[in-house]
């Protein structure tokens, strides 16, 4: 499908100008692609569009991709390659209307969307497919930014790895930290670098890396579901911190023990009757989501041995969940990612 115009755009230039009418408006162009690819699809089904339905391994045109703004809107425009003429734009909403409506993400990829091309001056719209031949050629840089142990960040690490989604780990430490602490939302870590700007609070940053590694469900059950374990995962743990603050040895042993042998053992016997109840391997069902990779770092950290009183064998005393992390902890990205991690700051983590 032609575009509202046939000028050719210089590809290295960081911002451009199309003529609108008698004005010209300044552009920016905050995104390039690498290689992409365009593709004629099939009509959506009620569930959605799968790239597994497109002939992927046949693009109708190879195209650039650019994310292009002005002072009044922004659209999506693809060139040809390697010409670099205009092929078709997609505008975004100016509305208020969900950007969904114009690029959706399809089911079964994070390589592949949904574009809404439209002509500027006719407002004639089709959907066609756009393509990248890699994740990295679209995902935003992401910089982890925290300690090097395990703590509030190892749970979006995962969801990352297992995504397979490029980030930088960055380790704070005694310098860098109280320089970037001013920087940060609420003075607090982990923080999570997106195309330099800073996400805080590790639940919105989980949440955030979930839904890049395509492990947050779409269907908002289903949502509601992972976010009910995540939930669950963490109240189980939550008793522990009482006894945090207490100086005296004995009594902060007592207080952890009747924690351990009481809530904690009591939610976290629910939790593993609820996976029993789903006959399912994960949470996600047969692959896990952001519910099986919390529910593995939190139960990890309990029997790192890092906290008094808590033997690293704590797991025997809740088969069901031993037997998830045993699972987890087998996944080809999680093995992979502890064969360089398998520290004494991560001794709960790697398969047994």
């Amino acid at each position: 499908m032609n575009g509202a115009s046939s000028k050719n755009v210089n590809s290295q230039s960081e911002t451009a100008c199309l003529d609108q009418g008698e004005e010209v408006l300044p552009e920016l162009i905050t995104f390039s692609s690498g290689e992409a690819f365009f593709y004629l699809i099939p009509p959506a089904a009620s569930y959605g569009h799968r790239a597994e339905l497109w002939d992927v391994d046949a693009p109708a045109r190879e195209v650039r991709v650019l994310l292009v703004l002005s002072s009044e809107d922004g659209v999506v425009r693809l060139l040809e390659h390697p010409s670099g003429v205009v092929f078709a734009e997609c505008p975004l909403p100016t509305d208020g209307t969900s950007l969904t409506t114009v690029v959706e993400p399809v089911l079964d990829s994070s390589r592949y969307f949904v574009l809404r091309v439209a002509h500027r001056s006719s407002n004639n719209h089709a959907f066609i497919g756009v393509g990248f031949r890699s994740a990295t050629d679209m995902a935003p840089k992401l910089v982890l930014k925290y300690f090097d142990t395990a703590g509030r960040a190892e749970s979006a690490r995962l969801l990352l790895a297992l995504g397979e989604v490029p980030f930088t780990d960055e380790f704070l430490d005694a310098t860098s930290w109280p320089a970037l602490k001013p920087l940060t939302p609420f003075g607090q870590t982990p923080v999570l670098e997106v195309d330099g700007t800073l996400l805080g609070q590790s639940n919105a940053i989980n949440l955030y890396c979930a839904k890049l590694a395509k492990l947050y469900p779409e269907d908002p059950l289903d949502a509601a579901k992972a976010d009910m374990v995540v939930a669950q995962a963490h109240d189980c743990l939550e008793p522990l911190f009482a006894s945090f603050g207490i100086k005296d040895a004995e009594e902060k042993l007592k207080k952890t023990q009747e924690a351990l042998q009481g809530t904690v053992a009591n939610r976290t016997n629910l939790l593993g009757a609820y996976l029993v109840s789903l006959k399912t391997d994960f949470f996600g069902g047969s692959k896990p989501n952001i519910a099986d990779v919390i529910t593995y770092v939190n139960f990890s950290i309990l029997q790192s041995g890092a906290m008094d009183g808590i033997p690293t064998t704590i797991l025997a005393d809740f088969p069901t969940i031993k037997a998830h992390h045993a699972r987890m902890a087998a996944l080809p990205a999680i093995a992979t990612y502890y064969k360089t991690k398998n520290n004494p700051k991560r001794v709960g983590f790697a398969a047994a």
